[in-house]
């Protein structure tokens, strides 16, 4: 575990939900001992589901610095 980790590059060679699920265990989580993102940046390089990008604009209206880079492969 890396406890004050408050920025985050994931690169989309992950599938969407371990991607999600990595934010979302550090965004807002309220735990005293972990700290909470305050950045991420995203590289995409292929299609996401309709559900990230729901879940990925909804992170930024909460407040998260999120960062999306598109590439092609």
């Amino acid at each position: 575990m890396v406890p004050n980790l408050k920025r985050a590059f994931a690169a989309f060679a992950f599938g969407d939900q371990v991607v999600l699920d990595l934010i979302q265990s550090r965004w807002r989580h309220g735990l005293t001992q972990v700290a909470d993102l305050e950045s991420v940046k995203l590289g995409i390089t292929r299609k996401v589901s309709s559900e990230m990008i729901a879940q990925m604009a909804l992170w930024r209206k909460e407040g998260l610095n999120l960062e999306v880079l598109m590439g092609e492969r």
